[in-house]
């Protein structure tokens, strides 16, 4: 008769065996009174606890006198089969260690990653270590609780086997929280199932197969990136710089052409900004825009990243309490106030907040984390790190860094804790800043795995916690991070940033993972975002970064904005070519138009437009050596966004302004017509200048060919501007994204001086960005961490500030009239009279030379393309003298002697001749300019082909005559 034994933790069936003197697990497993067990549980090596199994009757063993018998041995020992691997990488050729009990093993795993050693009978725990790496430093770690995993069908089964396979973190409670769903889900979405974080039966399936087959496949193999910094990421070619001395904005792309011709942009070689252009289709030819050049200039800073690690031996570290030493060693503690004091020896400083470290004529290793301070005396003395992980060092020299770790519980992370950060890097165990030389697996906690008699095995994955951020932020929507590798570098960064500013706004979108739709967008819907995040857009990894992240991976939430390249019919748009755009290469389809679905509701939208909406962003358009995104009137841009008095000016309209606003406006309105073409919402991503945009087109930055980094951007002076004349614009356009300019407007001798270059007359600067303790530092000044801002989500939101917020486009008229300011205050220099006479006498400036409108005008569109033409450091620039001096040989019967406040409409036509000829040979469109408004009084499809709706009064032109330009001086 048979007796029960309820199956405890830690037991399986050939322990059970050997417990009641079976020589054989299978007596147990194919006697018929388990045949309920054998019907619930297909691996006899893996039980439930509460499982019951039927213990029959030991057999009696008979023996006669004088006889002779055959005895055999029961069951081979019991074996640990593991399959290690790092992602998809087996762990091939490694060696490891293997602690059972009192066994020591040493040995080293197959090609295929494969661990198998026999079991001691009484086995219950073991400690494998496993060195992944090359470098003989780093290896991984792992408590094993043998006979712990329960089958999986039970939901403790499934968390366990997830930790192994390096999906889940949590505890194995056997419950089915959020944290086990979004596990699931993130399996379900590497494994190209549905992303339900439902147990299916298919995913039941799948999740046996990876684990139980020695480690089983994932998809996606980790290519582990270059230890470099900005130079792996988007490494561009250039094109060459023309002539001139620097350069600033320039206009939009020209538009596509039509019929036989194409376009073609043009511009003697010469590679900057960009221009803008003309082209007409059919039997002629297109000539594009020309193009800008400059030098580049600025600076670049430096970081110093140290931190704590500690020196030669230390002793027994004693948590919540201090430890003092003589001549000995004493290692500090771990907990927040407790200080360590040596006096010859060896200090380590507490690891905490608010913990000191000091040392006597030994060395002192200073605690690691914020307020904490390291102070040593003749001996060596390693600053603190800041969640940076910069620091410095004072009384010595610093040592290495020491990571930077969450101050909550490691269960509740989903990256083993760390603060992940640029530079961190899975293969290297570079993670919170610093090298982890043994990193613990399943994040220290217990690692359950099942002995085996068969084949199957266990699979357990190394740590990899940055290739699980990438994969996370990729399930999230944050394509930008590009395919995961395990390497936190520049663009994973940005998918950081990305995913914190999204965080941050009051709703998000919300993906029904039910929806079988190959629709994206149509799979979405709004959602009010209930854990909004409040910390800074530092691309760290931080604590409520993270905490987000498993929130929105619970919830199914997604990044609210979606760009898409699509087909576009009777100007509609119709099917999906490519979704989810992030950078400005992601699609170099010439042919679709990009829309933006915006379901944060972020913006502010004018009468007439829809949240709902899909808008309008641009095109892609090749350029020699580059490409991106731009957007031109009126495909891409909203007839709201024009030039008008009212968004710009803030008067109601044309005739409503002063004199002076009428004369300024039809000047700068003239410019802008060839530079943004008329548009606060035409942009352009394309070149080598990152973005352009504004009246002026400024530039965030230009790259010229053979340059080892860009050169300050005249966008930023605007930014800078901006900032300093209203903040609260600013902040919504620009500084809720994480983005400020490192020179602000109003330091030093304030009004742009720290900004301002002389040299041209104009102001540029380079971004800074947000660092995780909210302070700001200056960008890397390279071209790769340029490309940010040329991505589709930082276009869009250039675009959409012009589009939606007033302070935006403001800011903008006030920034061409000190543009205007800064030319017509420029000394002229030798070769013009004095202004005035006696002791009011002065020396002439540019707008002394140049008074119509016209002149003005032609003066405002060279500036912008070469500043150096137009204004040099202490006279105006060497080509507008030549374009004078022409003007004078040509009209010998004019009195070019006297004071030009006493020159007439003659002198000012002769100027208007030269100097126009001197500009159009540098760049065509100068003549446009000259010759506005040539879309007047003409019907919208032929003589307006922007749709301007701008209303001038009959015959309104730029005047001529001298002194006809009236300034409205800012």
């Amino acid at each position: 008769m048979s007796t029960r034994h309820k199956v405890k933790q830690g037991e399986w069936l050939s322990k059970i065996a050997r417990q009641y003197g079976f020589a054989k697990w299978q007596d147990l497993w194919d006697h018929p009174d388990n045949a309920p067990l054998r019907a619930k549980r297909a691996n006899p090596f893996c039980l439930q606890p509460g499982d019951e199994v039927a213990i029959p009757e030991l057999p009696g063993l008979k023996v006669s006198t004088g006889s002779s018998y055959s005895l055999q041995g029961g069951d081979p020992p019991d074996r640990i089969r593991l399959g290690m691997r790092r992602a998809n990488a087996p762990l091939g050729l490694k060696r490891y260690e293997l602690k059972l009990g009192d066994k020591f093993l040493k040995g080293t795993l197959t090609f295929q990653g494969l661990l198998d050693q026999p079991l001691p009978p009484d086995a219950t725990e073991a400690t494998l270590k496993v060195w992944t790496s090359e470098e003989p430093e780093l290896a991984c770690e792992w408590k094993l609780k043998l006979g712990h995993l329960d089958p999986l069908d039970a939901l403790s089964g499934v968390q366990a086997r997830l930790a192994n396979l390096g999906w889940y973190n949590g505890p194995i409670n056997n419950e089915l929280t959020d944290a086990t769903r979004t596990a699931l889900a993130s399996f379900q979405l590497a494994q190209f199932l549905p992303p339900t974080g439902e147990l299916s039966k298919e995913t039941l399936e799948t999740l046996e197969d990876r684990h139980e087959q020695n480690g089983g496949t994932e998809v996606m193999p980790p290519s582990f990136g270059s230890d470099e910094d900005e130079e792996e990421e988007l490494q561009e070619g250039g094109g060459s710089p023309g002539g001139g001395e620097a350069s600033a904005g320039a206009g939009a792309a020209p538009p596509p052409a039509t019929g036989s011709a194409s376009a073609s942009p043009q511009g003697g070689g010469s590679t900057g900004g960009s221009a803008s252009g003309t082209g007409t289709g059919g039997s002629g030819t297109t000539t594009g825009a020309s193009t800008q050049s400059g030098p580049g200039t600025g600076g670049s800073g430096t970081g110093t990243t140290t931190g704590a690690t500690t020196q030669g031996t230390t002793g027994t570290t004693a948590q919540s309490s201090p430890g003092t030493g003589g001549s000995g060693t004493t290692t500090a503690a771990t907990t927040q106030g407790t200080t360590g004091t040596g006096g010859s020896g060896t200090t380590t400083a507490a690891t905490t907040q608010g913990a000191t470290g000091t040392g006597g004529s030994g060395s002192t290793t200073a605690a690691t984390t914020q307020g904490a301070t390291g102070t040593g005396g003749s001996g060596t003395t390693t600053a603190p790190s800041q969640q940076t992980g910069g620091g410095t060092a004072t009384g010595g020299t610093a040592a290495t860094t020491t990571a930077q770790q969450s101050a909550t519980a490691v269960d509740t992370h989903r990256y083993g804790g760390f603060v992940l950060q640029r530079r961190d890097r899975d293969d290297q165990h570079r993670w919170g800043g610093a090298v982890q030389p043994v990193a613990q697996g399943n994040n220290g906690a217990p690692t359950l795995v099942a002995p085996g008699a068969g084949t199957a095995g266990n699979a357990l994955t190394a740590p990899t916690h940055v290739l699980r951020l990438q994969r996370d932020l990729r399930e999230l929507g944050f394509l930008i991070g590009g395919t995961p590798d395990g390497a936190f570098g520049l663009s994973t960064e940005w998918a950081v940033r990305e995913f914190q500013i999204y965080s941050k706004m009051e709703n998000v979108a919300l993906e029904d993972t039910a929806n079988t739709s190959t629709n994206y967008v149509e799979r979405l819907s709004q959602v009010a975002n209930s854990q909004v995040y409040d910390g800074a857009v530092s691309g760290v990894v931080n604590d409520d970064t993270e905490q987000r992240i498993r929130h929105w991976l619970t919830h199914h939430w997604r990044c609210p904005v979606i760009v898409r390249a699509m087909n576009v019919a009777n100007g509609n748009p119709t099917t999906v070519v490519q979704d989810n755009l992030w950078r400005h290469n992601d699609c170099v389809n010439t042919a679709p138009r990009i829309y933006v679905r915006d379901f944060s509701g972020y913006y502010t939208l004018p009468t007439g437009r829809n949240e709902t909406d899909l808008h309008v962003l641009g095109t892609y358009t090749n350029y020699p050596s580059y490409g991106g995104p731009v957007s031109m009137p009126t495909r891409h841009t909203w007839a709201t966004s024009e030039l008008l008095p009212a968004n710009f000016v803030g008067v109601a309209n044309y005739n409503s302004m002063s004199a002076s606003q009428r004369s300024t406006y039809k000047v700068v309105r003239a410019a802008a017509e060839q530079e943004n073409l008329g548009y606060f919402d035409s942009l352009n991503a394309y070149d080598n200048a990152f973005i352009s945009l504004g009246p002026c087109h400024w530039t965030l930055g230009i790259l010229f060919a053979g340059s080892a980094e860009p050169s300050e951007g005249e966008l930023c002076g605007f930014l800078s501007y901006l900032r300093s004349s209203n903040q609260t614009a600013f902040e919504e356009a620009i500084e809720f994204f994480g983005l400020r300019i490192d020179e602000d407007w109003n330091a030093g001798a304030g009004n742009g001086a720290t900004l301002y270059s002389s040299a041209g007359k104009k102001y540029a600067g380079w971004p800074a960005q947000q660092r995780d303790d909210e302070t700001w530092a200056r960008m890397a000044q390279t071209e790769a961490a340029g490309n940010y801002y040329k991505t589709y989500h930082w276009y869009y939101r250039f675009q959409m500030a012009g589009r939606t917020i007033e302070g935006f486009q403001r800011a903008m008229w006030n920034a061409a009239r000190i543009r205007l300011r800064d030319i017509r205050n420029t000394p002229w220099g030798t070769g013009v009279a004095d202004v005035g006479t006696g002791a009011n006498a002065r020396a002439p400036t540019i707008g002394d030379v140049a008074t119509s409108e016209k002149l003005m005008g032609i003066l405002l569109r060279w500036h912008i393309f070469r500043p150096g033409h137009v204004a040099g450091q202490n006279s105006a620039g060497q080509r507008l003298r030549n374009a004078f001096t022409a003007a004078k040989q040509a009209n010998p019967t004019l009195n070019w002697t006297q004071a030009p406040n006493l020159w007439t409409n003659a002198h000012e036509t002769a100027l208007i001749t030269h100097i126009l000829a001197e500009a159009s040979s540098v760049n065509d469109s100068v003549d446009n300019v000259a010759n506005w408004p040539g879309w007047l009084g003409g019907t919208v499809q032929t003589t307006n082909p922007r749709n301007y709706q701008l209303v001038l009064p009959a015959g309104t032109t730029l005047l001529s005559t001298r002194n006809s330009f009236n300034f409205d001086v800012p």
